[in-house]
């Protein structure tokens, strides 16, 4: 490809589409998204209520581990 070719963006029209496993991976990312948050707040209520973890204890591992 040469430098013009760059330059005047043709290399964008010559471009392949996505296969459909891109897209169907990319549509997975809301639930995967919601079922880790789900297992967060799980994980939030064992660690104080079962392991008698403060909260506040609980809210600084997680900031500092995000």
């Amino acid at each position: 490809m040469s430098q013009s070719e760059v330059k005047n963006g043709t290399d964008l029209i010559r471009r392949s589409p996505h296969k459909r496993r891109k897209y169907w991976a990319w549509a997975m990312g809301g639930p995967v998204g919601l079922i880790l948050v789900g297992m967060w707040g799980r994980l939030q209520y064992f660690s104080a209520h079962i392991l008698l973890i403060p909260q506040t204890t609980i809210f600084i591992i997680y900031l500092i581990y995000s």
